[in-house]
């Protein structure tokens, strides 16, 4: 929020601040990092600061990283001997001192020293000296420091204080620590009384009022919503027009946490938001910006409106209407982007505001609104058009196809736009105005796109042309065509669901499976085609080749030809079908049974388990005579039809995911799920919102970080709970999931109703998984189900599936056998679902097959490894991290990393002879994927893809500190295994 200096009185503003209270121009973003520019700059004086200057400058002057090095080396060690000595140190050289510690830290330096002085600076009477302290204790001292009592004691004593300055100091420096229950329960109580205290200055309840939701965000319970309700219609009644835009902020974030027990507010923000729009003569000139008055407070109650329905007094809906009128139809465009920006902001808020509001609002408004959004989409600017495409998607929700598809060709050019995220956005609206006159249409000029889009929307764009193709496929025949064309021209980016979905809807009627048949053996007499073709023709031909042997070219010895041609050149999951398909042409065909017969001999010893199984099994098969091969062999029965499509099951849980956090004091048109209005482009079939039993903390996006904040589970059918991970567990699972990451088997959850358990093995790029589940409750368990991930990187398949039912006590096992393609960090995540006693549970977790899993030791000299060192500099392969150790660094924890955590935990190979000391350690490791590399020489079997990987950690025992470097040819592979080495020690 930005505050600009006071100016004389006016009825609706803010007064002058007083020259003795502290604080910039720019109001603290209590949202940023730990260490944001909160404070003034250094309190010494131009002439005083001399040697604080001359430092910068010689810093900034280092021709390189050692001189740097060497030259803060020097000046740490000065100050150090200054503070040590006995000679009492003057006020001058102290803040001079603590400064220079401040800016060393600030550069990325450890600073182990000096804590003792910026605390005394800290309770220092004098404002120049309590700057300086609290500026170094808001940086360097961490929360769990032993100073903290200190600080904590000293800050409650600031904040008591009738000193308006040092009352601002300690709020600032109270955002920036309040990391811990300690910080946040010690002084919550004491911002709350400076929030709520008449006598406050409003340049102290801005900061309170900020300060007090960094609490809120780092624990919830301070506050009791349904007794702070009536405190906030307080703040809402400020003439302060600073004070009321930081309160809105806290009460957006509470409100969006427990919305009901804020909507009496609802009147005192339709008030303030008419007299801001209305009456923009009563706001005084310091919050106009660009004639705009005070933008950032009218987008905050819009949000905050949004979180609730229409009103229905007829008051307050006059009010709010005519403030809505006046920002649709009045906002005119600028050639100043700072004031376009603002405007836009405000107006694109209201235009959510309608959406949120749907048939209960104005029907006039959502026309000027929808009008507005068709002038937007066209326009030249970027933003603009992104915003506007994005809102206009929302609100075909609201108003049906009819007045949206006349925008139709205006959103087709958006789809070429040189901007990825513009293009994404109009890939969705063309998702979402897609009906049964349209969809071949836009099917084809989908296609057309995909040939030359971006491979970073490619995925996208696959999924939801699949998805429309089947919805609105009036033939079959049509449906299929546009699938093969899918895989032809983008096979990398079509999911398993995608080619599954394509097999079902063959099996399932008979009118297509001879045409489906024909078509991929057409394409497969290619030379060259993607893997995910040959899967599936593998197992239409299979099924289905029978009903086109009897045309010329196409029998089963021609069909056993096409699939074996590509036999060489796939992967084992590939070969896998194509040994289904062989056998069951064998069992057709008799003439065929001396061409396949040899193939499972030959693949009988295949270091691959699943060829081998299916090879030994298919080569025994005929040993039990006709009837039990026919029997065995015969064609798959069609799929369950009363399931919800897998494409549109992934399109709904990529929409249902939160796009800000939980509590939010700004940005974004995003409302929570108080909305009415459904989300944009899920299929009409989708099931609706929820009652949450209790909230389920989404596995983190980071691979081994399961501390994030917690996001709702995903939704269960209408009128459901839902039971989901406790944030009370995070702990444990954190604790569970490492453990597994260096082990072979252990516990992945456990709560009071079930325990999941992992053991699992890997060799080279492979990996089989046994997933365990106990009930644990004392009533039977129903529905159960595994639903496993879709990754490109990571091809998992079930081996064996869990039972759908468990008794109470029962055990179930569900076997997985895997394959790692490509370098990854993030762990693959499942999600295992049932009902105990009519309430759904819902568990993501994440499998603890981290990119380490697929490390083979490299066993390398010396000389040999610094050679390869050398030759992976550059940042695109270099990962590096300083961090704390979780345990003091001794001999035995350092043994215990170099004999055991390394070699057998993480399987990287220790490089003897490199490393002089104890507490440096050298390692090298290959990392294995499946596909398949350049063979050029045709050797056999074919090579696959490694990606070589080298690490060195270096502790510091009287730091406790580790530092690891890691480097890699491929930088996934770099940060995947920084990041698990670091899950390990920190």
């Amino acid at each position: 929020q930005l505050h600009r200096a006071a100016a004389p009185a006016a009825s609706f503003g803010e007064p002058r601040i007083p020259a003795g209270v502290p604080g910039p121009r720019r109001a603290p973003d209590l949202r940023s990092a730990r260490f944001s520019g909160v404070f003034r700059a250094p309190a010494m004086a131009a002439p005083q600061a001399r040697g604080l200057h001359n430092f910068i400058s010689e810093i900034r002057n280092t021709q390189n990283k050692d001189a740097e090095i060497k030259r803060v080396e020097k000046e740490l060690a000065h100050i150090r001997q200054k503070f040590s000595s006995s000679d009492k140190l003057n006020s001058y050289h102290k803040k001079k001192y603590v400064w220079k510690l401040v800016y060393i830290f600030v550069l990325g330096y450890d600073v182990d020293f000096g804590h003792t002085e910026a605390v005394s600076l800290m309770t220092s009477p004098k404002y120049s000296e309590k700057i300086v302290g609290y500026a170094a204790v808001a940086l360097m001292i961490h929360p769990g420091d032993d100073l903290m009592a200190s600080v904590l004691t000293a800050i409650k004593q600031d904040l008591a204080r009738p000193d308006d300055a040092a009352q601002s100091l300690a709020l600032a420096c109270v955002a920036n620590i309040a990391a811990t229950e300690a910080v946040v329960s010690s002084v919550a109580k004491d911002v709350q009384a400076l929030l709520v205290n008449h006598g406050s200055h409003p340049a102290v309840k801005k900061k309170a009022a900020l300060c007090l939701l960094r609490l809120f965000r780092a624990n919830n319970s301070i506050i009791y919503h349904s007794e702070w309700a009536d405190r906030m219609s307080s703040l809402l009644e400020q003439r302060h027009l600073g004070v009321t835009t930081s309160a809105m902020s806290l009460i957006l974030g509470c409100a969006s946490r427990s919305p009901a027990d804020y909507d009496a507010l609802v009147p005192y923000v339709i008030h303030n938001l008419h007299h801001l729009v209305v009456n923009r003569q009563a706001c005084r000139q310091d919050y106009q910006y660009y004639n705009t008055p005070s933008p950032w407070l009218q987008v905050k109650l819009l949000k905050f409106l949004q979180l609730y329905p229409a009103p229905t007094d007829p008051t307050q809906q006059h009010s709010l209407n005519t403030a809505l009128n006046r920002i649709i139809n009045r906002t005119d465009a600028s050639e100043s982007v700072n004031k376009s920006n603002a405007d836009h902001a405000v107006l694109f808020e209201s235009v959510n505001l309608v959406i949120h509001q749907g048939t209960f609002g104005d029907e006039k408004l959502r026309h000027q609104a929808l009008n507005l959004l068709g002038r937007f989409i066209s326009v030249r600017e970027p933003n603009i058009r992104y915003i506007g495409l994005q809102t206009m998607a929302r609100m075909a929700q609201l108003e049906g196809n009819e007045r949206i598809k006349k925008h139709e060709a205006t959103v087709v050019v958006s789809l070429k736009d040189g901007d990825i995220s513009v293009r994404r956005r109009a890939l969705d609206l063309l998702f979402v105005m897609c009906d049964e006159e349209n969809s071949a249409r836009i099917v084809d000029e989908l296609m057309s796109h995909l040939m030359v889009a971006d491979s970073a929307i490619r995925e996208e764009m696959v999924l939801k042309i699949a998805i429309v193709a089947e919805k609105y496929a009036k033939d079959l025949t049509w449906y299929v065509e546009n699938i093969l064309q899918l895989i032809k021209h983008a096979g990398d980016f079509v999911s398993d669901d995608i080619w599954h979905r394509l097999i079902q809807i063959v099996t399932n009627n008979k009118a297509v499976q001879a045409f489906a048949a024909d078509k991929l053996l057409t394409a497969l007499q290619a030379q060259h085609v993607h893997e995910t073709l040959v899967k599936v023709g593998a197992y239409i031909l299979g099924e289905f080749g029978f009903l086109i042997a009897e045309e010329a070219g196409k029998s089963g010895e021609d069909q056993f030809h096409v699939l074996m041609g590509h036999f060489p050149n796939i992967g084992h999951g590939t070969q896998s079908h194509i040994l289904s398909a062989f056998v069951k042409i064998a069992n057709l065909y008799e003439e065929c049974r001396p061409l396949v017969m040899p193939i499972f001999q030959r693949y009988r010893a295949s270091g691959d388990l699943e060829m081998q199984q299916r090879a030994c099994e298919y080569s025994a098969l005929p040993a039990f005579g006709e009837d039990v091969m026919e029997d065995v062999l015969r064609e798959m029965p069609a799929f369950p039809t009363d399931r919800q499509s897998a494409l549109e099951k992934r399109l709904q849980e990529q929409q249902e995911a939160p796009e800000e956090p939980p509590v939010s004091a700004g940005g974004g048109g995003g409302s929570t799920g108080w909305s009415t209005k459904k989300d944009a482009a899920a299929p009409a079939s989708s099931a609706g919102p929820a009652v949450v039993k209790e909230v389920a903390p989404k596995p983190p996006s980071n691979l081994l970080d399961l501390d994030e904040t917690a996001t709702p589970p995903p939704a269960a059918a209408p009128g459901g709970e839902v039971v989901s991970i406790a944030a009370a567990d995070i702990a444990s699972m954190k604790a569970w999931f490492n453990s597994l990451v260096v082990g072979q088997q252990g516990p992945l959850y456990e709560n009071q109703t079930v325990q999941v358990a992992v053991r699992h093995v890997y060799q080279g790029f492979q990996a089989r998984i046994a997933l365990y589940v106990r009930n644990k409750s004392g009533s039977p368990m129903q529905d159960l189900y595994v639903a496993l991930p879709s990754e490109r990187y990571l091809v998992l398949q079930t081996a064996s599936a869990m039972p759908s039912s468990l008794p109470a006590g029962g055990n179930g096992q569900m076997q997985i056998t895997g394959e790692c393609m490509l370098p990854y960090e993030v762990a693959p995540e499942c999600t295992i679902s049932f009902a105990v006693g009519g309430t759904l549970h819902k568990y993501p977790l994440r499998l603890p097959t981290v990119a380490t899993c697929f490390m083979e030791p490299l066993n390398l000299q010396a000389q040999d490894f610094m050679q390869k060192w050398e030759a992976l500099q550059g940042p695109e392969r270099e990962r590096q991290v300083v961090f704390n150790s979780a345990k003091p660094i001794d001999s035995t924890l350092l043994a215990h990393i170099r004999t055991t955590l390394v070699p057998t935990g993480l399987r990287l190979g220790v490089v003897e002879g490199l490393d002089q000391t104890e507490f440096t350690l050298s390692a090298a490791a290959t990392f294995r994927t499946g596909t398949m590399a350049p063979n050029p020489n045709n050797v056999n079997p074919p090579p696959r893809v490694s990606v070589g990987c080298l690490m060195r950690l270096e502790a510091n025992p009287q730091g406790g500190a580790f530092r690891l470097t890691v480097r890699a040819v491929h930088g996934t592979v770099s940060e995947a295994l920084k990041n698990v080495v670091k899950a390990q020690l920190f």
